[in-house]
């Protein structure tokens, strides 16, 4: 916006409007769900849909990560627990036990998300919302293996690590 003449034919602080609407465009939302007492972030775009866990029934000799299978209106996918997915959880093995995960089915929600063509559930305890982080509030993690890919720090000092889905699951 320009409020008067420019001196000198100078350019004054004409385009600052614009690059400020690029800087509010670049901004990260991100849903915000706890893991095993940690916050994690998924961008908006990489989730197809958030559901409330239901029925899950465990998968025999499925890896530990590997909750079991669900159905969302008559389609199955596989259900993955984060905190154990990430290596973070001792206890993923003692969740599945017998053919139903009772102590998984109900007690969590789970988001949808796509890795190529393959659309599968991530079970996380609880969801706080979405949450918009500037770009001087994200530090970048580059580690070809790890699915975290960023930690993000909002206003309150709060931190979420940046979960990437399409390096969730490796290639396996």
């Amino acid at each position: 916006v320009q409020a008067c003449d420019v001196p000198r034919g100078k350019a004054g602080i004409q385009g600052k409007a614009a690059a400020r609407q690029v800087a509010v465009e670049d901004n990260r939302h991100v849903l915000v769900v706890s893991a095993g007492g940690e916050r994690y972030g998924f961008a908006i775009e990489s989730i197809t849909e958030l559901v409330e866990l239901a029925d899950c029934v465990a998968l025999p000799g499925a890896p530990a990560w590997i909750a079991g299978i669900t159905q969302v209106r008559s389609v199955p996918h596989v259900v993955v627990m984060l905190q154990a997915l990430l290596g973070r959880s001792s206890t993923a093995v003692d969740l599945v036990a017998g053919d139903q995960v009772d102590d998984v089915a109900g007690q969590g929600w789970m988001l949808l998300v796509e890795r190529g063509s393959l659309v599968f559930g991530v079970l996380v305890d609880s969801v706080s919302g979405i949450e918009e982080y500037a770009p001087r509030d994200i530090n970048a993690i580059h580690h070809p293996d790890s699915a975290i890919v960023a930690v993000l720090e909002n206003r309150e000092g709060k931190l979420v690590m940046q979960v990437d889905p399409a390096r969730l699951l490796d290639a396996e």
